[in-house]
């Protein structure tokens, strides 16, 4: 009769380790391959965390160095403060040596307390993003005082979001529902932030993109994950609801949602190695731009900073691109010689 619930999986050694809920307490399951209990870990294969009248939750679930971490919240039901908990184990599922008796409490928040991830760094370190904002752990499971604000810097869009991924280049993605300010309509928000814990301009419009999923309208448009890759591109998937009749809230139309986006400060990382077979110039630019190649030009394809493409050029408008009827921002374009695609990045002013 208990509820339960699973929030993590890891293949660790030829273990399986599961992390999830029962009823108000955490736990962590290890089974072998074959969907036995792994008895080496605890003994069982099972371990509770029974923080005592406290409701508790595993958000991310960590191995490193044969060190089981298990990163989550704690909230009193007399409360409405979470208390971000980090909690260590052993392989074998004895408590390790980590914070008191195997565990560390460094946040207390009424905000939202999801650790949406958690990063290992060097010296036994841990940078752990929650609720949008970076906190660095040292090994013993206190906050790193050298780094911020005694252990904190505060995500620059001053907002809590409900996912993250990490971009190739070593910044950030983050996700969230956010109401369009002249309508209670819910719309897609996703920003980024860069490896230096700053607003990433070149992605979006001063490092955010808005989408609405305009048709059919939709009044509630929720982001539920991201997922990164190594070229620049970021999906974002989540539900799109609709009731057709406000007064009736019991019908609705749901669908899922796929986004994807283009990160120019990464698309053109990826390419410094071409730069010098192709010249743009100038850039940034008002009016017109001029590309060279020591290649035949046999296309070149216009993006906006999302990934939208918004125009193709051919023959001799491959030579010269007029820009000056395009808002000012940011700029993608793809280069198609006979043997590669170069990608560049170009700034109207």
């Amino acid at each position: 009769s208990s509820n339960k619930s699973v929030s993590n999986l890891l293949l660790y050694g030829e273990k399986i380790y599961i992390a999830g809920r029962i009823d108000a307490d955490s736990y962590i399951i290890s089974s072998n391959m074959d969907g036995t209990y792994n008895t080496d870990f605890n003994n069982d294969g099972r371990y509770i965390l029974d923080v005592g009248g406290k409701t508790n939750t595993i958000d991310q679930l960590l191995i490193v160095n044969n060190i089981i971490y298990a990163f989550g919240n704690s909230q009193a039901s007399s409360t409405s403060v979470y208390t971000t908990c980090i909690s260590a184990l052993n392989i074998d599922g004895s408590i390790a040596a980590f914070g008191i008796d195997g565990s560390s409490e460094f946040l207390n928040t009424s905000s939202n307390p999801t650790v949406l991830k958690v990063i290992p760094k060097e010296n036994g370190k841990m940078l752990l993003i929650v609720g949008g904002d970076f906190y660095m752990i040292n090994r013993y499971g206190n906050p790193d005082t050298t780094f911020g604000n005694q252990g904190k810097i505060v995500n620059p869009h001053n907002q809590s979001f409900t996912s993250c991924a990490v971009a190739s280049d070593n910044g950030f993605y983050f996700s969230k529902f956010k109401y369009l300010q002249t309508t209670t309509q819910m719309v897609f928000y996703t920003v980024k932030i860069n490896a230096e814990f700053g607003k990433s301009t070149n992605f979006g419009s001063g490092g955010e993109i808005t989408t609405n999923v305009s048709y059919p309208k939709y009044s509630e448009q929720i982001p539920s994950k991201l997922l990164s890759s190594a070229d620049g591109k970021l999906v974002v998937a989540g539900t799109v609801t609709r009731y057709p009749n406000p007064n009736v809230p019991s019908i609705k139309n749901q669908d899922y949602v796929v986004l994807r986006y283009g990160d120019p400060s990464v698309l053109s990382a990826n390419n410094d190695n071409s730069k010098s077979e192709i010249s743009i110039y100038p850039n940034p630019a008002k009016n017109i731009i001029s590309i060279r190649s020591k290649d035949k030009i046999l296309k070149i394809v216009l993006f906006d900073a999302t990934g939208k493409l918004l125009k193709s050029f051919t023959g001799s408008e491959t030579k010269q691109i007029n820009v000056a009827n395009m808002t000012r921002g940011n700029y993608i374009l793809k280069i198609y010689t006979k043997d590669k695609v170069t990608t560049q990045k170009i700034i109207k002013e």
